[in-house]
C-alpha cells in the first residue's frame, strides 16, 4: 500500500523542483533580457536542458553541490519509472532496470517487490530535504546575484543583502 502513496509524493516533489528551476531561469531571462527561454533549450530530458541553459545561456550554476546533483538525477530517474511505467520494472528500459538493481544493492531507499519499484520512507524524507535545500540554495544565490546587479547599477540594496554574489561558475 505505501507504493500507492509514495510514488505520487515523489512525482510531486520532482514537479516542485522542476517548477522552481524554471521560475528562477525565467527571472534570469527577464533580468538579462535573454530571448531564449529554458523551455526552448534542447536536450534529452529536463535536467539535461536545465543544466545546459543555466551553464551556457545564463552563465550560472544550477546546483552548487555535485553530490546533490547526482541525487537529483536519481530522483528524476525514479520519478520517470513511476510516472511512465507505473513503477513496473519489466516495463522499464534495460538501463533503467539496471539502475533500480544498483540502487537496491546500494541500499539508498529504492528497492523492488513483486516486480514493482518500491520507494522507502527514508528515501522520501531525504528527497524532501534535498529538494528543499537545493531550491533554497538556488533562490539565495539568485537573490545575491540580483542584489549585486542592483548595487552595480547604483540602485539601493539593503545592507544585510550585500554579503556576496553567490558562487560563480568555474572560469568566470
Amino acid at each position: 500500500m505505501p507504493r500507492v502513496f509514495r510514488g505520487p509524493f515523489l512525482i510531486s516533489l520532482y514537479a516542485v523542483y522542476e517548477s522552481g528551476v524554471i521560475e528562477i531561469a525565467n527571472l534570469f531571462q527577464a533580468q538579462k533580457r535573454i530571448k531564449f527561454s529554458i523551455k526552448e533549450q534542447k536536450g534529452n530530458n529536463f535536467l539535461n536542458k536545465a543544466k545546459k541553459y543555466y551553464e551556457q545561456i545564463i552563465n550560472f550554476q544550477l546546483c552548487s553541490d555535485e553530490e546533490t546533483w547526482k541525487r537529483i538525477i536519481i530522483i528524476s530517474k525514479v520519478r520517470n519509472a513511476i510516472a511512465h511505467a507505473n513503477g513496473r520494472i519489466e516495463m522499464l528500459k534495460p538501463k533503467a532496470q539496471e539502475n533500480i538493481k544498483t540502487w537496491e544493492i546500494q541500499n539508498i531507499g529504492i528497492s523492488s517487490m513483486s516486480g514493482f519499484v518500491v520507494i522507502e520512507e527514508n528515501f522520501l524524507r531525504e528527497t524532501l530535504g534535498l529538494v528543499s535545500a537545493s531550491l533554497n540554495d538556488l533562490v539565495e544565490r539568485y537573490k545575491q546575484w540580483d542584489d549585486h546587479q542592483k548595487a552595480q547599477a547604483g540602485k539601493p540594496v539593503p545592507p544585510e543583502k550585500t554579503a556576496g554574489i553567490g558562487r560563480p561558475m568555474r572560469g568566470t
